[in-house]
């Protein structure tokens, strides 16, 4: 976060910078400030998608999606290539309930990106299907996502939080805590982040497996 401040102060217009900046406060628990780091990113360097992208991920995070659903349609407009907004975009519309427009979002990231972008994108899949309650199909999916996610060790940070994310919508809550154990750095910030604001695991919160992966909160926590 040091680095960050003083690559600002050496250039304003520093999009990386500024994204870098609100990540870092995101970690720590300060969200609030996170949000208005990044729309400062976004006043100096409007065109710069993982600022727009990561707008879009903070009013999810906030719970506020049609705002999300705005910075994710924004970055997507610049590029309609960059996979992050393309997941981001699929997870704003499971929470507005917009299915169809969630899983052609994740199969349009599947479609443009590597193995892992697939295998990440079956998973989000699976977390609309398990929410508009194709049950069945939404364990096929995991099914086929599980089965090429375990040839990657180890396991990925954001591949583990994607497949527990469709666990704990299907109401697993055994298996989603088991992807999470698989991720090695259980005491990272941003894997905290993840467990501690994204919504899908609103659904399995109240459970002690689940409460048992959380760190200490930082002393000014969000979500």
């Amino acid at each position: 976060m040091r680095a960050a401040r003083k690559a600002i102060a050496l250039d304003s217009l520093n999009g990386q910078a500024w994204h870098f900046l609100a990540i870092g406060l995101a970690e720590q628990g300060m969200l609030d400030s996170a949000l208005n780091v990044w729309r400062e990113g976004v006043r100096r360097r409007p065109s710069y998608t993982y600022a727009l992208t990561f707008m879009a991920q903070a009013h999810i995070w906030h719970r506020q999606y049609d705002s999300a659903a705005v910075w994710a349609d924004s970055a997507l407009a610049i590029d309609p290539n960059f996979l992050t907004a393309r997941d981001v975009a699929g997870q704003v519309e499971v929470e507005r309930g917009n299915f169809a427009r969630a899983i052609a979002a994740f199969d349009a990231s599947g479609r443009l990106g590597t193995d892992v972008d697939a295998a990440t994108a079956l998973t989000g899949r699976a977390l609309a299907e398990a929410r508009m309650g194709q049950r069945r199909e939404a364990r096929a999916t995991l099914q086929v996502a599980d089965s090429i996610e375990r040839r990657f060790t180890p396991t990925p940070l954001h591949m583990a939080i994607a497949i527990a994310r469709a666990y704990a919508a299907l109401g697993n809550v055994a298996d989603a805590v088991a992807w999470l154990r698989r991720y090695p750095v259980q005491q990272d910030l941003h894997f905290q982040l993840h467990l501690r604001c994204d919504s899908p695991f609103d659904a399995i919160a109240s459970d002690p497996r689940y409460r048992a992966l959380l760190a200490a909160r930082p002393r000014r926590a969000g979500c």
